[in-house]
């Protein structure tokens, strides 16, 4: 039997060969020449490098600091977090988009690990110039697309999101409002 998280690095590692996107040699950051036409307004930017950065700095980095304290048993974060990010990078490399709640919990994850690189690398270590930038757009986009899920819940529209994607993306955002942001932005909106 499989590890799967031995499946899942195998992935991120060939995330690249598993679904390139163009211009991916050129810089880490760089936009598609032409962005698909069926991704969704804020997922045209999405390139798989700067994904795999911040999947890879969440999983290694933050998932770590989430639980110091280690026992046999998989964290949350690696049972139930790491394989629905790694599903939605498949959707929206594969479809063009996710639902609200599972892209929303995406961008929050790539706002934490933006934030979090911003805190411990110096100028001269970074990738990406303004980390706190970049943080703050996956925040907001996460914020937005959280918003949507929560009004289609509570107006019963057909498109049905599960409860545990919902649950994952409102804890990631409390998490950016904790750990990374003015913490009385939490009581405006979703930070």
């Amino acid at each position: 039997l499989e590890d799967p998280l031995e499946s899942e690095a195998f992935i991120l590692e060939n995330i690249d060969f598993v679904c390139p996107t163009p211009g991916a040699t050129q810089s880490v950051i760089s936009l598609p020449s032409s962005p698909s036409r069926s991704s969704a307004s804020d997922l045209e930017d999405f390139t798989m490098p700067l994904a795999k950065m911040l999947l890879d700095h969440y999983r290694h980095t933050m998932v770590t600091l989430f639980t110091p304290a280690r026992v046999e048993a998989k964290s949350p974060w690696e049972a139930i977090y790491i394989p629905s990010l790694l599903s939605t990078v498949g959707e929206i490399g594969l479809a063009g988009d996710s639902s609200n709640a599972k892209v929303s919990l995406l961008f929050a994850v790539f706002a934490i690990s933006a934030f979090s690189q911003s805190q411990s690398s110096s100028p001269a270590e970074q990738g990406y110039q303004d980390w706190n930038a970049l943080g703050e757009l996956y925040r907001e986009r996460a914020s937005r697309r959280l918003k949507q899920s929560l009004f289609n819940l509570s107006h019963d529209k057909a498109k049905k999101e599960k409860y545990n994607d919902i649950l994952m993306a409102l804890l990631s955002m409390v998490t950016i409002c904790v750990g990374f942001s003015d913490v009385f932005l939490f009581a405006d909106s979703l930070c």
